[in-house]
């Protein structure tokens, strides 16, 4: 279970648009929080935008993630 929620999130940064908000409604909390080494940030809308953003700086490639542990 853990397993495939991590891959559709994965699958949520290589989405466009109106599909990755829908995602991502289904899948995180409006609240949610994310940070990483250049940025924190919290809401839904903000963390839309910053993969939007991230999305658009390598194109023609996904983003996947290979292991949990």
């Amino acid at each position: 279970m853990i397993d495939g929620l991590w891959h559709r999130y994965a699958r949520i940064w290589s989405m466009e648009g109106a599909a990755r908000d829908t995602e991502l409604e289904a899948c995180l909390d409006e609240g949610v929080a994310y940070a990483d080494p250049n940025i924190a940030l919290a809401g839904l809308g903000p963390f839309a935008a910053y993969m939007d953003g991230f999305r658009a700086s390598f194109p023609g490639h996904a983003f996947r993630i290979l292991a949990v542990s």
